[in-house]
């Protein structure tokens, strides 16, 4: 559960049917509003908690783009990677509402190469042992920059669009990044995920450094896997090549009714 007052909040599902109330704690305080819904991923490669078996990465970002005021707001935000350590059940002692003190930051740095801007990330190992770090956090670099389009986790790469309002009078544009990481360690992935060379396919030729790159109005919206294609909305809808890296069989997981059988006679 996320709100705009900062928080992301988690509730015990698994608690006692008879208690008529779940058990809730904040598993984070963002210090900044959060509009998007967060995102999930299983991280087997990581345990901090001997008798915690979820291990699961709550990756989600801050910004808000929703009053005549918030075009204007050049406040610093931020991207998240948090190891729910399952505080519910308080194994290792930690109580949760987890701050960035409780993260490895990362650095991402902007540079112009054959007339694009893109970026690269930097950082320390990231080291979770479940008493003083929890995961990740990279502060998003551009005056006004923020998080407010769901991203979305497929493999091992967040992938997700900012949005940076433009503030000249008269001017309903905006530009923005989209972005890959290495969820499980919020730096680049092992491969090259965009196609930086611009030849329609991604493969060794293609620069593995590189997280994201510049948008002028056409990352608006959350961006879309299709197949080997990542696709941003906006006025101008666009198609990209992405390496989404070796995928698991989908396997159907219940069925729906979608029309009760009146309907269909």
């Amino acid at each position: 559960v996320w709100d705009v007052r900062s928080n992301q909040t988690q509730a015990n599902l698994e608690a006692d049917p008879s208690v008529p109330l779940w058990t809730v704690n904040k598993l984070f305080a963002a210090g900044d509003s959060i509009t998007t819904a967060p995102q999930l991923a299983r991280d087997s490669g990581q345990s901090v908690a001997s008798t915690c078996q979820a291990n699961i990465m709550v990756m989600f970002g801050t910004g808000k783009y929703l009053e005549i005021s918030d075009i204007e707001d050049p406040s610093v935000q931020s991207v998240y990677g948090v190891h729910d350590a399952c505080f519910y059940t308080d194994p290792i002692g930690v109580t949760a509402n987890l701050t960035q003190a409780n993260l490895t930051e990362r650095t991402l740095t902007t540079t112009t190469i054959d007339g694009k801007q893109v970026r690269t990330i930097s950082g320390t190992t990231l080291a979770l042992n479940g008493s003083t770090n929890f995961g990740w956090f990279v502060n998003l670099p551009e005056s006004g920059e923020r998080y407010v389009f769901d991203g979305f986790v497929v493999n091992d790469i967040f992938v997700f669009n900012t949005l940076t309002p433009d503030t000249t009078a008269c001017s309903g544009g905006s530009t923005g990044w989209q972005m890959g990481l290495d969820w499980t360690t919020g730096l680049n992935a092992d491969r090259a995920i965009f196609d930086t060379t611009a030849d329609g396919e991604v493969n060794s030729d293609d620069n593995a450094t590189w997280v994201g790159f510049k948008c002028e109005g056409a990352c608006a919206g959350s961006p879309t896997p299709a197949g080997d294609n990542l696709i941003s909305g906006g006025e101008n809808p666009t198609s990209k090549k992405f390496n989404v890296g070796e995928t698991v069989e989908g396997r159907r997981l219940s069925w729906e009714e979608v029309f009760p059988f009146g309907i269909l006679k």
